[in-house]
């Protein structure tokens, strides 16, 4: 007796249970890869924001004349520099929980505020540095909204309060 469709059986069972673990893989890694790289994506920003908020309280205390130049990276999320209200902010919805929802955490100067969002499993993450209590004018010339490689020059113009001028490159 000839047996010949029984290696192709074989073959096709093989191939069906090796689609059948990738895709149980595949489902169950996908979430925790997104969570770590949201998790990155937040720590990599809080750092960006802490350089930030250091040039601009540097060029703050050097007085008239003090400049300086930031990179800034921003990958994922939505970078705003409000200066009518003093404030520069980052947020993003987030698959990481990366604080307690609802309590806003102080790293140094930055506040850290961590929200849910409508879509159950996600968050909000909003990250912002706030100068209304600095005697600081914050002035930007640019669109509001930053993404991408940014280039920012950081520059006291003096008068009082002291008027940080922020320009992009």
């Amino acid at each position: 007796m000839y047996k010949k469709g029984d290696i192709w059986i074989s073959a096709i069972l093989y191939f069906a249970l090796g689609v059948i673990l990738l895709s149980i893989i595949l489902a169950a890694g996908l979430p925790a890869i997104t969570k770590m790289k949201d998790d990155f994506t937040v720590k990599q920003t809080k750092d960006l924001m802490i350089n930030l908020d250091g040039s601009i309280r540097t060029v703050y205390h050097e007085g008239p004349g003090s400049q300086r130049i930031v990179s800034l990276d921003i990958g994922r999320g939505d970078f705003f520099i409000k200066e009518d209200l003093e404030v520069i902010e980052w947020s993003i919805e987030s698959s990481a929980l990366i604080s307690e929802v609802g309590v806003e955490i102080q790293e140094g100067n930055l506040f850290i505020l961590t929200e849910d969002s409508a879509v159950s499993g996600k968050y909000l993450v909003n990250l912002k540095l706030d100068y209304t209590d600095v005697n600081l004018n914050l002035s930007y010339s640019g669109p509001e909204r930053l993404s991408g490689e940014v280039g920012l020059s950081i520059a006291n113009g003096g008068e009082s309060p002291i008027n940080v001028v922020m320009t992009q490159l």
